[in-house]
């Protein structure tokens, strides 16, 4: 179908605003998923702010040529797809859209694309099992806090040790 050209400039304008301002890009083959399906996938997406967009691939091809984040994934733009952008997290559009495509055969993830690196389909499930902001750095606080805990250990039984060497000397010396 056949679109005005203002109406061209303004789905580029709207690509371009969402790709300034995503962290991440996922491309997903459509196959036709249901209408009821695909509202359940988009109130989905909405609760991990993930933006999800059909838009014609030529289009969003020439304002991903121009980004350098996204150009990684121009040769990834055939077929109809869905492109999900992650707002927050660098992988909340590819967990959305994977997490669904495992219910749901008539959407398959191809692509994603981080700090302009793309991954295929046999990577996304590296992309899906990143950690969120939240659980990244929940790992970084336990990583600091477990060599202190083993360092605070070591000193309490450092401690011990002198305080039964003494009790030692003393018998020692009464006795």
């Amino acid at each position: 179908m056949a679109i005005s050209k203002e109406k061209k400039q303004q789905q580029v304008a709207v690509i371009k605003e969402l790709a300034d301002k995503a962290h991440a890009v996922t491309i997903a083959v459509n196959h036709g998923v249901e209408s009821n399906d695909m509202n359940a996938l988009r109130v989905k997406a909405r609760e991990n702010n993930v933006v999800l967009m059909v838009a014609k691939n030529n289009l969003t091809r020439r304002v991903f040529n121009d980004s350098e984040q996204f150009n990684v994934v121009c040769e990834d733009l055939k077929n109809p797809v869905m492109l999900g952008f992650s707002m927050e997290d660098l992988s909340s559009s590819t967990k959305v859209l994977g997490e669904f495509s495992k219910v749901n055969d008539k959407l398959t993830v191809q692509a994603a694309a981080i700090e302009g690196i793309r991954y295929g389909a046999d990577n996304i499930k590296y992309v899906m099992n990143l950690p969120n902001r939240e659980q990244a750095i929940c790992m970084v606080v336990l990583g600091v806090k477990s060599p202190l805990v083993q360092f605070s250990g070591v000193l309490q039984e450092l401690y011990g040790q002198f305080a039964r060497v003494l009790h030692a000397v003393s018998e020692q010396k009464q006795g």
